[in-house]
């Protein structure tokens, strides 16, 4: 999974309520070879279906389902840097702000996934209290581990061996070092964590990304040559994830 720029944060502006921020991974293997994979939240709802062949990855396609900006669905054809990977592994990629961020998250778990021999799998990813000093942070899987921090912005304050560890670059080189079950459930909560003040801005409020404060080649819309010309998909937010 992708160590993510450091810029990555959402901008965070002033909100009236505290509504969590709520984000779900599906995976699936309907038949041999095949990894069938969704991430979805409020502003985005993502999915892919990998297909792997004597332990490594032959393709991957993706679908944006809902999008903040136009050009997002762009970055389904930069997949393909994940073609030749090693399935039951997660992944990484050489510049990960060249892809869509939340794409790049789901096809990785999808790798991951594709090496198990569980049929299906939910994670559910919820961040409360986001607008006060310290957040809590919770990611749980269907099928039994769980991991759960108390957070201060960047920081983890508990539990060990999270604790004073900050959510920025270094990060997927720290948890690198856990075992893999601990390792997925801590790169999607730190992905969520980083996401959850996003629950206080109206996106529809601009044309364009360059209008939203995100700071560009943090991602593939945000690229110096789309940034400008990204335009929002206006009513695509959700109130809640459903």
């Amino acid at each position: 999974m992708s160590e993510g720029p450091e810029v990555d944060r959402v901008p965070v502006e002033v909100a009236a309520a505290d509504p969590p921020f709520r984000r779900r991974v599906l995976l699936a293997q309907p038949r041999p070879g095949i990894v069938e994979a969704s991430i979805e939240d409020h502003i985005h709802h993502f999915s892919v279906v990998v297909t792997h062949e004597r332990g490594s990855v032959v393709a991957v396609e993706g679908d944006a389902i809902r999008a903040p900006w136009d050009l997002c669905p762009g970055a389904i054809e930069v997949l393909t840097d994940l073609v030749g990977s090693p399935i039951g592994v997660l992944p990484r990629v050489g510049d990960p702000s060249a892809h869509c961020t939340h794409l790049l998250d789901v096809a990785a778990t999808a790798i991951r996934f594709a090496g198990h021999s569980a049929v299906e799998r939910r994670i559910d990813l919820e961040v409360v209290g986001w607008a006060t000093p310290r957040s809590t942070a919770r990611a749980v899987r269907h099928d039994g581990p769980a991991l759960r921090w108390t957070v201060e912005g960047d920081l983890v304050v508990e539990p060990e061996p999270f604790t004073g560890r900050r959510l920025g670059r270094g990060f997927t080189d720290f948890v690198a070092g856990l075992d893999p079950e601990t390792a997925e459930l801590a790169l999607l909560l730190r992905r969520a964590t980083r996401m959850c003040r996003s629950r206080s801005i109206d996106l529809d409020r601009f044309d364009v990304l360059a209008e939203s404060g995100l700071i560009p080649g943090s991602c593939f819309a945000s690229q110096p040559d789309r940034i400008g010309v990204a335009r929002r998909n206006r009513g695509s937010t959700l109130p809640e994830l459903r």
